[in-house]
């Protein structure tokens, strides 16, 4: 995962580079990203939110232990 800055701070570097006259393919593979990344990133707030995935709330799995389960298990284990 790229953080917002570092986002931000590729893609500044990848236009100017663009803008210089390098291919955008070539630009985006030595940063290390695809060309797609880079379309998905400026076409969906990509640059202004950053990642939401560490934000997001999961819900436990269904094969999750539950409270009772864990307890027993921890005190057989101790």
């Amino acid at each position: 995962m790229i953080d917002l800055e570092d986002r931000r701070t590729l893609v500044r570097n990848i236009e100017v580079a663009h803008s210089a006259g390098a291919r955008l393919q070539p630009a985006c593979q030595t940063a290390g990203i695809t060309v797609r990344t880079l379309q998905r990133w400026k076409a969906h707030d990509g640059l202004v939110v950053g990642d939401k995935r560490p934000e997001l709330e999961r819900a436990s799995p269904g094969h999750a232990l539950n409270e009772d389960e864990r307890t027993r298990i921890l005190a057989v284990a101790n």
